[in-house]
């Protein structure tokens, strides 16, 4: 009985235990505050290496220092800053994609000043990349001319002529190369050339070549007997005063192309219009100060024509007064001045 008894008292006891573990929570009393079960949080654990730094956006990359262009040193020689302008181009050598423009300027701008073989040797120093270029041509027969050496011109204006025998500067070049040596009828023929040029038109776009194509036109005219009047106007309007009003406002050479030729037509005044424009453009022309110089010779004013024409012999020393007027200016100037070629009137840049 007492074994009967116990499995009963344990048999209670564990229903009891049974109910109570599946009867629901009990609510609170009303009015009572909520109970709120806190979870505690787990906390950090403190590290022991550095935090790490933040990243810093990468400078800007160093631009090389630029040097000069082209452009830039061209300006400097309209501007008749001959020195800085043949250091500009003597930098520019070192340029692949510059070096032959940048040859034949600077012997340009060595012969603006009368080094002139300080040019040539700028040409030779061009000569692997420049021997199929027209341009390099005809700027070493402009500097094979101006050293005495004709027959050596006038082969490099072949070659040039050959390269680009409708190019208005190589025509000019070639021709004027054929007129010093005294091959007129040969010249004539060369500068019947431009009538292609003329008919192609491209010659319009650039102020060298239409500077170039008027001075054909002019010495073909002069060279066949044709009238002064015929085509004198033609080439001052439409290509010289062109050039310069409608192309190029610097380019200083067709404004010393337009004087020259209101000279030859006895235009003073109208040529000392056209070369005191030119002078403000680039105030150190020598060619310039020859055109003051036969000015004031012609007024008598010989004290005034030395002192401009010195001016001009400043900048080039090798230049010999002679192209307007050459027996009173030769004579002027006898035993004064070294004489090679006179103030040439360059028609590149």
């Amino acid at each position: 009985m007492r074994k009967i008894a116990v499995a009963i008292v344990v048999l209670t006891a564990f229903c009891l235990v049974q109910a109570d573990t599946d009867a629901p929570a009990s609510k609170p009393a009303e009015g009572a505050a909520p109970v709120v079960k806190l979870v505690e949080r787990a906390k950090p654990v403190a590290s022991s290496a550095p935090a790490p730094e933040p990243i810093k956006p990468a400078p800007p990359p160093i631009k090389p220092a630029e040097g000069p262009t082209l452009r830039a040193a061209e300006k400097l020689y309209r501007t008749g800053k001959y020195d800085q302008a043949v250091k500009a181009y003597r930098k520019l050598l070192n340029s692949p994609a510059d070096a032959l423009a940048a040859a034949i300027a600077l012997a340009e701008t060595y012969e603006m000043t009368g080094k002139y073989d300080q040019a040539l040797a700028a040409l030779d120093g061009a000569a692997e990349p420049g021997k199929l270029s027209a341009d390099w041509h005809v700027a070493r027969s402009e500097a094979l001319a101006l050293v005495g050496k004709y027959k050596q011109s006038l082969a490099a204006a072949t070659r040039a002529f050959e390269l680009r025998p409708i190019w208005a500067p190589a025509i000019l070049r070639l021709g004027t190369a054929q007129e010093t040596i005294g091959e007129k009828t040969e010249a004539i023929a060369t500068y019947k050339n431009i009538e292609k040029t003329i008919d192609k038109g491209k010659y319009r776009k650039q102020a060298r070549d239409l500077v170039a194509a008027g001075m054909v036109l002019d010495r073909y005219g002069v060279l066949i007997g044709e009238k002064a009047s015929v085509q004198a106007q033609n080439v001052l309007h439409n290509y010289f005063q062109r050039a310069y009003q409608k192309v190029d406002k610097t380019y200083w050479p067709a404004h010393v192309a337009a004087g020259e030729l209101l000279i030859a037509k006895h235009q003073s005044k109208l040529a000392g219009q056209e070369f005191k424009l030119a002078g403000k453009v680039n105030k150190r022309l020598p060619i310039v100060h020859a055109a003051a110089a036969m000015m004031y010779l012609q007024k008598y004013g010989f004290e005034k024509a030395i002192a401009r024409a010195n001016k001009g012999l400043k900048i080039n020393p090798r230049q010999s007064p002679r192209l307007f007027s050459p027996d009173p200016l030769d004579n002027l100037f006898k035993n004064r001045v070294p004489v090679s070629e006179f103030f040439t009137a360059r028609n590149r840049s």
